[in-house]
């Protein structure tokens, strides 16, 4: 009997000796020992585990994404007077500084413009999903659209109301920036400046891969 529980006692701890060992994290044959993993990737049981917009065995293949989505635009700088008078003369500051909004011309040719931002001082003016409900466009690689910047009168009472007027357009496709700069394949942010007026827009975007 007593042979036969040192049997078992040899036994029980070549097995738990078996697990530790070959649990062992920094074992010399582990599996992903060899694996090289790009883009940062993390190998895991020996398979590359690629981020969002790789694939391949080392993730080495940039992917196109699927969606492109416009999430924000922002107008850093913009004229806050029509030369040397107010967009709307006969009214005082700050009724005579500019109303403005965007507008998106979609590929499949609908035509989606933001709420008014009235009385725009000079400062930052930013079109979101708050002012500007257009999250839903689903732009894809190879598309284009175009991108304008209105100053709208006739907001209030007090205004004259008149034509709005065109301050900048961008006409962008998507290949001008998708996966064209191997640094940045897919930039979360494109700058743009017009001749006309000295406008500066910012657009941003958010990718489904």
């Amino acid at each position: 009997m007593r042979n036969s529980g040192a049997l078992n006692l040899f036994v029980h701890a070549s097995i738990l000796t078996f697990f530790i060992v070959g649990c062992d994290k920094e074992s010399s044959n582990g599996p992903c020992e060899t694996v090289i993993c790009l883009n940062g990737g993390e190998c895991l049981h020996g398979t590359c585990i690629c981020e969002d917009g790789f694939t391949g065995e080392s993730c080495e293949t940039a992917l196109s994404p699927e969606d492109i989505l416009i999430t924000e635009i922002k107008i850093p700088h913009y004229p806050i007077f029509s030369g040397d008078a107010g967009w709307d003369s006969t009214l005082a500051v700050p009724g005579c500084w500019p109303d403005l909004a965007v507008g998106l011309q979609l590929p499949w040719g609908e035509y989606v413009q933001s709420s008014v931002y009235p009385n725009a001082s000079g400062e930052q003016v930013v079109f979101s999903e708050l002012n500007f409900p257009y999250l839903d466009n689903h732009l894809h690689l190879g598309d284009s659209i175009l991108i304008d910047l209105w100053e709208i009168d006739g907001i209030d009472s007090s205004e004259v109301a008149s034509p709005p007027q065109l301050l900048a357009a961008l006409r962008l496709s998507t290949e001008d920036f998708i996966m064209a700069d191997s640094l940045n394949l897919w930039p979360e942010s494109i700058e743009f400046t017009a001749d006309s007026l000295n406008v500066e827009m910012v657009i941003r975007f958010n990718y489904n891969f």
